[in-house]
């Protein structure tokens, strides 16, 4: 039988004070009927272009954020249909002036195996505490550095996103299709997603195909600042 554990919360995103440290903590939930035993330890993360999330030891990245955590008990035990909560001190040594990440990641022990995506991935089922650390200072910059559009018997829309600045950005926004007479022929909404500090991300998306014709393609992303960034690209559909 799996294990019935829940985590408040899955994501923390803080501001260190202006010496670098800060002190958090999150909530591990136990549901079930018996006591639990979990293991608790840090890792580094790292973010293909396609959003893909690949964990690295602590300290391979220059961003690691794990390296400068300290004082969290690496062995946990609740009690059943309890709570308890984890404590952290994060450290670190130029003063929070530049971001870093990284995340906890629990394992229930004694448990059948299970297989999932991302950060909760392993032969044993592992719930990631993701851990964003914003600089003191926040510069935010972005551009659309791609935008294509093919027919593939559905329309295939596939677009770049840098992060040029020194923060994480979660852009979201829309794209339409406007034929010759001006009107909107398809609007896709873009949900938020996460685009770390110097990095890129690839997004892709399926439109309903509209009637023949030429259509412009005006992409438009909201990252947070006054200014939105967007792309047009012309488009004929046989």
């Amino acid at each position: 039988m799996a294990a019935q554990v829940n985590i408040e919360p899955r994501k923390i995103i803080f501001e260190p004070k202006p010496d670098g440290s800060y002190a958090g903590e999150f909530e591990i939930v136990n549901d079930s009927d018996r006591a639990l035993t979990l293991s608790v330890r840090l890792a580094d993360w790292d973010m293909t272009p396609t959003g893909d999330v690949n964990l690295r030891p602590v300290g391979d990245l220059n961003c690691s954020l794990g390296k400068w955590i300290s004082g969290y008990p690496e062995k946990v035990k609740v009690p059943p249909d309890s709570k308890k909560k984890l404590g952290f001190n994060v450290r670190l040594p130029e003063g929070g002036s530049i971001a870093r990440w990284g995340a906890f990641l629990v394992r229930p022990l004694e448990q059948d195996e299970k297989k999932e995506k991302g950060l909760n991935v392993g032969i044993k089922v592992q719930y990631a505490v993701t851990l964003y650390q914003k600089p003191l200072e926040e510069s935010r910059s972005g551009q659309i550095t791609n935008l294509s559009l093919e027919d593939r018997g559905k329309i295939v829309v596939d677009f770049v996103f840098d992060n040029t600045s020194g923060t994480f950005l979660r852009p979201a926004g829309s794209l339409k299709l406007v034929n010759e007479s001006g009107e909107t022929a398809v609007t896709k909404d873009i949900g938020e997603f996460v685009v770390l500090p110097d990095h890129r991300r690839s997004v892709s998306l399926d439109l309903e195909r509209p009637p023949p014709g030429s259509y412009r393609a005006t992409l438009i992303l909201d990252y947070g600042v006054t200014e939105r960034v967007g792309a047009i690209r012309e488009f004929r559909l046989k």
